[in-house]
């Protein structure tokens, strides 16, 4: 690329008029133009092009007003602005594009550390699984066998749309790169400890009761330290089986009662939450409203 190449990309981006790019990092993207040499330079401002590509279409489809965006604190842009241009995903760069038009619309959504530590951290495979695992189902309640049917069709389709495109070995290394940013976890499973007790006593003995098995209680033991492990994701865990649900206020799952969507044996931690709702933008803008 020459020199003149380099730099019509460098004024593309830098100069942005009124843009909502520009309108969102001021005076940080000429700030931070100026400290790249001229190949990491084409490179990361070519990312940062595709970026406003983005922001500005989402702008458009939303009919966001140009004066619902103000500029972003210099700090917080530079720093979006070095860690969004080293990505050049499409998929993750969309992730940034819609955390900048949140913050800079300054509806509950301020961009700190975490948001660029974790997003730059991810690969595509990453944000199509926690796309499929938000929101949360972890407190959803059904109430019938025809409502889980539903939506295991639901959710299989949208796994399948994008997820599940993916090779199994990127979807395994997405699964351990989640884990290890502490966006995800393994559902717990249903814990009933007292299979443990073996009852004693009888008409003979005159008095009832019961005593700890001891095979049933280090079987116990074994399967709780197994659960701990998964979900630190220190083992691996199975992510085949179906998941058993509760129906209303019966306590024990019905084996009829699953979700057969191996995906959901995973679910969203706080920090997956906090991501996915810094990055969801809420619904289009009513052009008459």
């Amino acid at each position: 690329m020459s020199e003149s190449g380099v730099g019509e990309i460098v004024k593309e981006v830098v100069s942005g008029g009124r843009g909502a790019l520009r309108r969102a990092f001021g005076p940080a993207l000429t700030e931070f133009g100026e400290m790249l040499a001229d190949n990491a330079r084409f490179w990361r401002f070519s990312n940062l092009l595709k970026i406003r590509e983005k922001v500005e279409r989402i702008v458009k489809e939303r009919n966001v007003p140009e004066d619902a965006m103000s500029m972003l604190p210099f700090g917080d842009a530079i720093r979006t602005i070095e860690a969004a241009s080293e990505e050049d995903e499409d998929d993750v760069q969309e992730l940034w594009a819609r955390l900048i038009i949140k913050a800079a619309e300054g509806k509950a959504t301020k961009i700190n550390k975490l948001h660029i530590d974790i997003l730059r951290s991810l690969a595509p495979a990453d944000t199509a699984l926690l796309e499929l695992l938000h929101p949360s189902i972890l407190n959803r309640i059904f109430s019938s066998e025809v409502e889980i049917e539903a939506f295991n069709s639901e959710m299989n389709a949208k796994a399948d749309a994008k997820w599940r495109k993916f090779s199994e070995g990127d979807r395994a290394v997405s699964v351990q790169n989640l884990l290890r940013l502490r966006c995800i976890t393994s559902v717990p499973r249903p814990f009933v400890a007292s299979n443990v007790l073996q009852e004693i006593g009888g008409r003979e003995f005159r008095t009832n009761g019961a005593i700890v098995d001891p095979l049933r209680f280090e079987k116990m033991l074994g399967d709780l330290v197994t659960l701990i492990h998964q979900a630190s994701g220190s083992i691996p865990y199975d992510a085949s089986r179906p998941i058993p649900l509760v129906i209303g206020s019966n306590f024990f799952p019905n084996p009829r009662w699953q979700l057969m969507v191996p995906e959901l044996n995973h679910m969203l931690t706080p920090i997956g939450e906090e991501i996915m709702r810094a990055v969801t933008l809420s619904p289009k803008v009513d052009e008459n409203n």
